[in-house]
């Protein structure tokens, strides 16, 4: 089962994934590291006017002699030049570490991508569009903004209050103890803060995939939704459920921050006290002659500076969480099983330009629940096999597993003779392709879509396979022909029109193998007409498997299959089906009926493509 194996795999193997991570940062290995120093040193230069006026003030206080002017200028000049120091350092280490933050945003998203190309089809089909959005936009850009802004910072954080506790011991060791006296209540504050944070952190994330998924069924739905909504209303079952996955974050959302702001509060009051400690006990040092008031003055002030960066600790400490998970997302996908594929296997045999194509007591489980079981038919080379059977029988799990979307669980699918699993993955791809029932067309140009199914073709080549699949003269009347942007999604063509620059892709890609998923169940009866010449064409001297919906589209084909429950229930020609197979000859008898439906008052016919599911 695909969705099991991905479970396992993702449970077991986050340190992994962060490993493989850390991978993709380790060629930056010395440039974050002088980005982290640099955020340190820009720290400690932050620290060094405290010292210097501390400084300064010894040098001018001090009662057994003059003030040396020397000593003065010197700490005054280091003054300014840390300040100076301060910004640039800052400056720099931000510069440096925002360049290694996106060339790790490109090496993570390259990553992604080649990995996503390697990874069967089913992987897709079994993930909602928008949980995958989102690990490839904002759960990678989390990984870039921890990179270039908070790991510096975190560092930073992390070494301030060392420093500060150092320069105070050099000033007076007793006093940097007292500081120390922040400890007890701040980590109580953070105890009581981060409890059940983990679990938190992972629902946070379940809500915000939970929104993305919505919001693209919303807007791809639009249409449905405008047809549908009510005056007043949020978009029927889509925008309601949108409406409903914002409004569970916005109750997560404060819930948690009930939960979190006491435990915030105690821990900012306590890590910002360290005065109240040191105050008492630096004036009665001072009251006896132990502590002078220069240094007073200046081990107080330093106290007061291990607040800030202890309360950024416990933020970056936060959002280091949500790197985190952002990590187990990534590799989720990187640590994916890919199909394996044998060393070595039989080769495919053709007859003639074809292959055959035939399911050997084929099984496989699919989210859980059986979807196909002990299928075993040939589709003959050369030949059109249709698939047919009611919603739910198997039909498009069968035919997506001719290319190997997912890997059968028992039993075997051979082409030419040859076990797929034993097929390279680029071999197979170049030996089937696909026409679905609502064709996709990408953001580009109409020739970079058509090249997908042959990237060096030429304008010719291309425009031969437009004019075979009968598109051609629609593709030149465009405005910039063969060069016109498709639009997002193909916006620009209606479904008949992208149905026809699909097959004209496919004529392109020139496979041998063909699984059509009902072309023509979109299309008005113009360009159905001409879907079916483009057809004609295509399947010529190849194997077709036609997963069918409307059976009139398929009574001579040369086998047809007839499935239900995921078993083959009956295979033949259509004029045995119908002799011998009640299930076929019923689902015949209905689709009849539907054909001959009319309108009430009415003497045309209303035809229906009898679409089932599969």
């Amino acid at each position: 089962m695909a969705t099991g194996r991905n479970a396992e795999k993702r449970g077991g193997g986050t340190a992994h994934g962060r490993n493989r991570l850390l991978r993709l940062a380790h060629g930056h290995g010395m440039a974050l590291s002088a980005a982290c120093g640099l955020s340190v040193a820009a720290a400690l230069c932050g620290l060094v006017p405290f010292w210097g006026v501390y400084e300064i003030l010894q040098a001018t206080t001090d009662g057994d002699g003059p003030s040396d002017p020397h000593a003065v200028l010197g700490w005054a000049a280091a003054v300014a030049a840390a300040l100076i120091g301060r910004h640039l350092c800052a400056a720099l280490s931000t510069g440096l570490a925002h360049r290694v933050g996106f060339d790790i945003l490109h090496a993570v998203r390259a990553a992604l991508i080649a990995k996503t190309q390697r990874l069967p089809l089913g992987f897709f089909l079994d993930r909602p569009v928008g949980r995958l959005s989102h690990v490839f936009q904002e759960q990678v850009e989390i990984l870039e903004l921890f990179f270039s802004h908070q790991l510096p910072d975190m560092v930073a954080a992390l070494m301030a209050p060392l420093l500060c506790l150092t320069l105070m011991a050099l000033i007076d060791w007793r006093l940097a103890v007292a500081a120390l006296g922040i400890l007890p209540l701040a980590w109580a504050g953070n105890a009581w803060m981060m409890r059940g944070h983990g679990p938190r952190i992972g629902a946070y994330f379940g809500l915000i995939r939970t929104i993305n998924a919505e919001a693209v069924q919303f807007i791809q739905g639009m249409e449905l939704v405008r047809s549908f909504t009510v005056r007043g209303g949020a978009g029927g079952g889509l925008g309601g459920r949108l409406v409903d996955a914002i409004e569970a974050f916005r109750r997560f959302a404060l819930e948690w921050q009930t939960r979190w702001l006491p435990g915030w509060s105690l821990y900012a009051v306590g890590a910002g006290t360290a005065p109240l400690f040191v105050a008492p006990l630096g004036l009665w040092l001072h009251g006896r002659g132990e502590l002078e008031a220069p240094a007073f003055l200046a081990a107080l002030l330093l106290s007061g500076l291990l607040g800030p960066p202890l309360q950024k600790v416990t933020i970056y400490g936060e959002l280091y969480q949500r790197v985190r998970k952002a990590e187990e997302a990534i590799s989720a996908i990187l640590d994916a099983p890919e199909p394996p594929v044998a060393v070595s296997g039989s080769e495919p045999v053709r007859e003639g330009r074809a292959f055959a194509v035939a399911f050997d007591a084929v099984s496989f489980d699919h989210g859980g629940k059986p979807a196909l079981r002990e299928v075993s038919f040939t589709a003959p080379a050369g030949g059109i096999t249709a698939l047919v059977g009611p919603s739910g029988a198997g039909k498009s799990t069968a035919a997506h597993l001719v290319g190997r979307f997912w890997d059968v669980g028992e039993g075997a699918i051979r082409i030419g003779g040859a076990d797929i699993r034993t097929i390279p993955p680029e071999r197979l791809k170049a030996m089937v392709s696909f026409v679905f029932q609502d064709s996709t067309l990408f953001n580009g140009s109409v020739l970079d879509n058509l090249r997908m199914g042959r990237p060096d073709a030429d304008r010719e080549t291309v425009a031969a396979a437009a004019r075979a699949a009968r598109c051609h003269d629609l593709i030149a009347a465009l405005p910039e022909g063969y060069d016109t942007p498709v639009g997002e999604g193909g916006a620009r063509f209606s479904g008949g029109e992208r149905q026809r620059i699909a097959i004209a892709r496919a004529i392109l890609k020139d496979a041998p193998i063909l699984i059509l998923d009902e072309p023509t169940a979109f299309a008005d009866a113009e360009n159905e007409a001409l879907i079916q010449e483009a057809l004609s064409g295509l399947m010529a001297g190849r194997t077709a498997i036609v997963i069918a919906h409307r059976l009139d589209s398929v009574r001579h084909a040369d086998r047809i299959v007839v499935m239900e429950d995921g078993r083959v229930a009956a295979a033949g020609r259509h004029d045995d089906l119908m002799a011998a197979c009640p299930l076929y000859r019923d689902l015949t008898d209905r689709q009849a009926e539907v054909l001959r439906w009319r309108l009430p008052g009415t003497q045309s016919d209303v035809r229906s493509g009898f679409e089932q599911e599969a």
